[in-house]
């Protein structure tokens, strides 16, 4: 199935640029058990498991502040960020000032993929990716181009201020922009 791209106008640059499309529906647990069955020796239920503990140990790792490293997959590791107005001094720093965590990944690597330079698994590097036009979503919250905003992302784009996908650490499914850089 090919990557669907469609053209978005970045009115604040008041360029055009090409902006990938991500699906709505992400593939479930269940899904990726089977596949992985079915290119293993073992069952979906041995997979699911695995996939279990693994889950709960990168947990049990990350809130301890070690980064969890899979090998040709990447990196994953725990980012507390604070916000609001701040406190007067140092002393009065405390975590209550947290106000969310999420788990970064940072890519196995660097690599070309389908000529485009990007941060990927290895396997990655060698799959061909076929590109295929299609129009934006339009959503009642959104102006439509001719209104003089930027075109909408569709379920699941990328967000305005990042043309052709290049936000880092990806997009969450439903269309939720993972948000920020590698590094908070």
């Amino acid at each position: 199935m090919p990557m669907k791209w469609y053209p978005y106008f970045m009115k604040s640059r008041n360029k055009w640029f090409p902006k990938s499309v991500l699906y709505s529906r992400a593939i479930t647990t269940e899904q990726l058990c089977k596949d992985i069955a079915r290119t293993s020796t073992v069952s979906p239920g041995d997979v699911l498991a695995v996939l279990r503990c693994l889950s709960d140990e990168m947990v049990k790792y990350m809130v301890n502040g070690n980064p969890v490293k899979l090998d040709n997959i990447g990196t994953f590791r725990l980012v507390a960020s604070a916000s609001g107005a701040g406190v007067d001094s140092e002393d009065k720093v405390t975590t209550d000032q947290f106000n969310r965590m999420m788990v970064r990944f940072l890519p196995e690597k660097v690599s070309t993929v389908g000529g485009i330079k990007s941060q990927s698994i290895p396997v990655l590097a060698n799959a061909p990716i076929q590109w295929e036009r299609t129009e934006p979503k339009q959503t009642k919250e959104s102006p439509a181009p001719s209104d003089g905003g930027d075109t909408p992302a569709p379920s699941g784009g990328d967000t305005p201020d990042t043309p052709g996908g290049d936000t880092p650490g990806g997009d969450t499914p439903g269309g939720e922009p993972s948000g920020g850089g590698l590094d908070d």
